[in-house]
């Protein structure tokens, strides 16, 4: 999609000043990559607020995840923190046009459920921790997702499997509190 970063609003300044960071997070060296999730977490997402910034970001990883069938542990765990997040109404003017800043990124997100649920079989560490984390809010909007982490646990062993049930512990119960309608209070709501 293209976006003109440079009109894209973040926590503190413009989105294309995160180029230089969404490329280390991505195809950078561990340190770099650490650090690069710090400064993206900070503009785009911070303390779970998202901010426009979020859009483009969630974008330029999906590019990558489709370019390369997988992503390096921090580009998930930014995903699943921006899948989390919520915008209270900010909105994104988007190049086909303005969305709710959290609809707009979970949409795209939940559009790339193939590629994803594809990338899980290689992912190790880290990578498959964050990956889970972010099916397991997945878990809340897709039952694709939780039948997807129902064959993961089925399938594997040892500590991938609990990280595994773990997530799928999540998705149900965000699912059923969706369901009801009764949405327990977030940490930040307490």
């Amino acid at each position: 999609m293209g976006w003109d970063w440079s009109s894209v609003p973040t926590a503190t300044g413009r989105a294309s000043e995160l180029a230089p960071y969404l490329d280390a997070l991505l195809e950078g060296e561990e340190p770099r990559r650490d650090k690069a999730f710090s400064f993206i977490y900070g503009k785009v997402v911070n303390q779970g607020d998202l901010y426009a910034g979020a859009a483009p970001v969630v974008d330029r990883i999906l590019a990558f995840l489709r370019a390369q069938g997988s992503l390096p542990e921090y580009a998930w765990l930014i995903l699943h923190e921006i899948f989390r997040g919520a915008s209270y109404g900010r909105t994104v003017r988007a190049p086909d046009g303005e969305y709710g800043i959290e609809e707009y990124c979970r949409r795209q997100i939940l559009g790339e459920m193939a590629i994803i649920s594809r990338s899980i079989a290689g992912l190790t560490g880290n990578a498959f921790f964050y990956c889970m984390l972010l099916f397991g809010s997945m878990g809340e909007y897709s039952p694709e997702v939780r039948a997807i982490l129902e064959q993961e646990v089925s399938t594997s062993t040892g500590e991938r499997r609990q990280v595994a049930s773990d997530a799928l512990e999540v998705a149900v119960e965000l699912a059923a509190e969706r369901a009801s309608g009764v949405r327990e209070p977030s940490d930040d709501q307490r």
